[in-house]
């Protein structure tokens, strides 16, 4: 019996031992809520949703396991127990951090995020720069898979609008952008997104800037202008791009001056394209004489274009009358001289020859030049003609001052006079 006394004794203070709680043993939510789970009078503690911790991805979590500076105190209640304003949580301190051991994933968001934009604006000492909690939340964090988690795809959209379409922000940063959700809302983007609910198809903020790694506007090799980039939803497109004398010169050569997807679509605006606009879009560059005298391109191009019967007709509004993109092609333009290019001579009948265009249309009238500037005598035949009837009519001007006017005015007088 005595044994027996004694071996329970032994369990029972080893049990106590054990399921003793150490004075610093970290503090379970449970010991917070007197003071963040409701307003009190005698204190200003941030309050706490339970319910809306209980659902994050955190509901596991004990409050020091991200507060880690806030150490336990015994007090009553209204009495301050720690610090007035605990340290930030550094959520890659110790669980988002590649070989952590707190179950989160095993990657660094830290080593991406440290050389974008809002960590260099954070390092700067710039106020209000993005953080963890301001994309991804505090207490209410959740999974990306999760429609009600702020980084779920559908709504990140809006969650980059609460900063980027603050003007506070935009002006105070020299965010280029002023209204960007605003301009993706009617791009075919969004109306994938929230007409469509193509969630998993339609391009979201981060697909084509980036998660952590998100770069300033004008950084070389911006993700958001590579052509790259949009090619991997538009692989097809891409491919063809690559191959054009626009493609080689942006990505082989890393030509700043090449045009790439966002030159020509445009930027969160992103429309279906508009054949109207095409003229205008490529006079963008084709106007600009320093960057066609440096890769000896004629600067006349654009001009020749809307003094032509197409060019006139498109600027009434015709929608059928070709444009650049009708002879020159979309993605694939290459140069006259490449075989490959639907302006190279021996293709010509078949690019004016369209069946909405000039169907049996014969070589020679196909081989006419199309961009001819009747002010310049290389023109041969139609500048004598230009010149012919502007003498013309110059010339009834002067026949019309020296007799056509004296005679009006002479019997005007005998008119008076009788």
């Amino acid at each position: 019996m005595h044994g027996k006394s004694l071996l329970a004794a032994s369990i029972s203070l080893m049990l106590l031992v054990v399921f003793t709680p150490s004075p610093t043993a970290a503090a379970d939510w449970k010991d917070c809520i007197g003071c963040h789970a409701e307003q009190k009078e005698a204190t200003r503690a941030p309050l706490v949703d339970l319910m809306t911790l209980e659902k994050s991805v955190h509901e596991r979590l004990k409050c020091l396991d991200c507060h880690a500076d806030v150490h336990e105190v015994k007090h009553t209640v209204g009495e301050t127990p720690h610090q007035r304003y605990p340290e930030k949580v550094g959520c890659t301190t110790r669980c988002h951090v590649k070989g952590n051991t707190m179950g989160a994933p095993d990657f660094s968001p830290m080593e991406q995020y440290k050389d974008s934009v809002h960590a260099i604006a954070r390092e700067a000492g710039m106020p209000g720069s993005a953080a963890c909690t301001d994309c991804h939340g505090r207490h209410n964090i959740k999974s990306k898979d999760d429609p009600e988690s702020s980084v779920y795809r559908a709504n990140i959209p809006r969650t980059c609008a609460i900063c980027h379409e603050n003007m506070q922000v935009v002006v105070k940063h020299h965010i280029h952008a002023e209204k960007p959700f605003q301009e993706y809302e009617q791009s075919v983007h969004g109306k994938g997104l929230y007409r469509d609910g193509l969630v998993q198809v339609a391009a979201v903020c981060t697909d084509c800037h980036g998660i952590h790694d998100i770069q300033a506007a004008g950084t070389p090799g911006l993700r958001a202008r590579r052509p790259e980039t949009c090619g991997r939803c538009h692989k097809g497109i891409f491919d063809v791009y690559k191959e054009s004398v626009h493609g080689k010169a942006a990505i082989e050569d890393q030509n700043p001056d090449a045009p790439v997807c966002a030159d020509c679509h445009g930027e969160h605006k992103i429309a279906v394209p508009s054949k109207e606009m095409i003229p205008s879009i490529c006079s963008q560059c084709h106007s600009e004489e320093g960057v066609m005298s440096k890769y000896e391109v004629p600067i006349d191009r654009t001009g020749t274009y809307q003094e032509s019967y197409h060019g006139i007709a498109s600027s009434y509004g015709s929608k059928t009358v070709a444009n650049c993109a009708s002879c020159h092609g979309y993605h694939d333009i290459r140069p006259p001289t490449d075989p490959k290019s639907s302006v190279y001579p021996a293709n010509l009948v078949r690019t004016c020859g369209k069946s909405k265009c000039h169907p049996g249309i014969s070589a020679k009238v196909a081989s006419m030049k199309m961009h001819v500037d009747v002010k310049k005598k290389e023109s041969g035949g139609v500048y004598y003609v230009r010149q012919f009837f502007i003498w013309t009519f110059v010339a009834l001007i002067i026949v019309s001052f020296i007799w056509v006017i004296p005679d009006f005015v002479r019997r005007i007088r005998q008119r008076s006079a009788e």
